[in-house]
């Protein structure tokens, strides 16, 4: 019996160390990025095992708590509550939705008279409210040949705006905090759903995204988790990060399927806070950004 646990519990880490140094690989293997979905499970039962589990050799256990360490710090480096702070007096209010392509939105108007700025997917349905925003609304529309159109709306003065290669929404805004270049996305499905199509549409979005002004604001349904190799490319050539915090915003399967892929990335260190406000008539969550644009933490 107690061989048969200890080679169960061996079977077990091996799975999981291979889970989360497969998700690392993802760098070179675009693949493996979904992997990064469970890998920060994978590091948990590593963890639990080396820790609790019995019949298991110091070397071992040694051997796979880095790989522990490596798989949980990405969940660790959103969430630690010291980075989290609160934004006082927000400069800017960001409503990020992916709409749903059927979706008419016939509430677009009412809903985004708390917010300043609004970066939107899956356009297609809400044509006739788009149009219908009242004056003093500015808004950008771009569409490619999927379901993925996306716009840019915005109460500040736009200074300019277009479409990027792949249909992603730009805006640049003058807002109270400065100027900011506002960013709209809408990443295709990962492997193997969309095989190699993410990463084809992430290595195009990042040297455009690059040229583009900064600071940036980018919003979008990146179909990825925020500790992804995806979302941390466009992180990169944005000069911003994820808000902090872990938000469920794809949610199915009577929430046993709890996904956190559509995010608003500002630049480092700048005072933000996101929550999740409610489907609204999409499969997706809405997100509420407030941001002290040009404010870092405590600043």
């Amino acid at each position: 019996m107690r061989r048969s646990l200890r080679g169960l519990s061996v079977a077990v880490i091996a799975a999981s160390v291979i889970c989360v140094l497969a998700a690392m690989a993802a760098w070179w293997v675009p693949a493996f990025d979904s992997l990064r979905i469970v890998s920060p499970y994978a590091a948990v039962v590593i963890l639990g095992l080396a820790v609790l589990g019995r019949g298991l050799t110091q070397g071992v256990r040694w051997a796979v708590l880095p790989v522990a360490m490596i798989g949980i710090w990405p969940v660790v480096d959103l969430t630690w509550p010291v980075a989290n702070a609160a934004p006082t007096g927000a400069t800017l209010r960001l409503l990020q939705h992916n709409l749903y392509y059927k979706n008419p939105a016939t509430d677009l108007t009412a809903r985004l008279g708390d917010f300043d700025i609004a970066t939107l997917q899956e356009t297609r349905g809400a044509k006739i409210a788009l149009s219908a925003l009242p004056s003093g609304w500015t808004v950008i529309t771009c569409a490619d040949k999927t379901l993925t159109q996306t716009a840019v709306v915005s109460r500040f003065p736009a200074l300019a705006s277009g479409c990027l290669a792949n249909g992603e929404a730009w805006m640049r805004v003058a807002t109270p905090g400065g100027d900011v270049t506002i960013v709209s996305l809408h990443l295709v499905w990962p492997w193997p759903a969309g095989g190699n199509a993410q990463a084809r549409q992430v290595a195009r979005l990042t040297s455009d995204i690059a040229a583009l002004p900064g600071p940036m604001i980018v919003g979008g349904d990146f179909n990825q988790m925020p500790w992804s190799a995806a979302t941390t490319r466009i992180a990169r050539a944005s000069n911003t990060r994820p808000i902090d915090g872990i938000r469920a915003t794809f949610i199915k399967k009577n929430g046993l399927v709890r996904l956190p892929i559509d995010h608003v990335l500002v630049p480092p260190g700048w005072n933000a806070r996101a929550t999740v406000t409610g489907q609204n008539g999409s499969d997706h969550e809405a997100v509420l950004a407030e941001i002290n644009v040009g404010r870092s933490v405590g600043g």
